[in-house]
């Protein structure tokens, strides 16, 4: 295949590297998605361990303890919560998942533009999008575990209250 004004023709590596560059890109994305749909998950039932436990305890008269357990277990219940909305927040201007293609029509209206500049352009710019994108994915999983050891917290807490 070659470029529309007899550019050079698109090389199998620049293919290769355009088509894993866009795979890995859209598995983050879609990693994004599970990481987002398992902070939601954790955070409801967070809310139910909350009602189930927060009911019962509340029509007793509680010890000490159980009112330190109590205070403890809401702390956790407020950060889980915290942590998992923070997770769930969009934050658009974070993530690049697509590239801005003024630039390329710029160049195809010149007639400069061909086929393997831009696999190999594209391919490039997708690499730094994943390598930024992944960095912050990271950043989410690591506050997604937080929000998991608050849950087994509020649950512990909630148990000690309740006894």
């Amino acid at each position: 295949m070659t470029g529309a004004n007899g550019g050079t023709p698109l090389t199998d590596s620049s293919a290769l590297l355009w088509a894993e560059a866009q795979r890995q890109v859209a598995r983050q994305e879609s990693d994004l998605d599970a990481l987002r749909n398992r902070a939601i998950a954790l955070l409801s039932v967070s809310s139910i361990v909350a009602g189930l436990f927060g009911s019962h305890v509340a029509t007793v008269h509680l010890s000490t303890r159980s009112t330190v357990a109590t205070i403890i277990a809401l702390v956790a219940f407020a950060l889980g919560a915290l942590a998992s909305l923070i997770i769930v927040t969009p934050k658009w201007k974070a993530w690049v998942f697509t590239e801005k293609l003024d630039l390329y029509f710029t160049l195809l209206k010149e007639g400069t533009l061909t086929p393997v500049t831009v696999t190999s352009n594209l391919a490039e710019h997708f690499e730094l999008y994943r390598k930024s994108n992944q960095v912050k994915i990271n950043r989410l999983y690591g506050l997604l575990i937080v929000a998991c050891a608050l849950v087994g917290v509020q649950v512990i807490a909630w148990g000690i209250a309740a006894l």
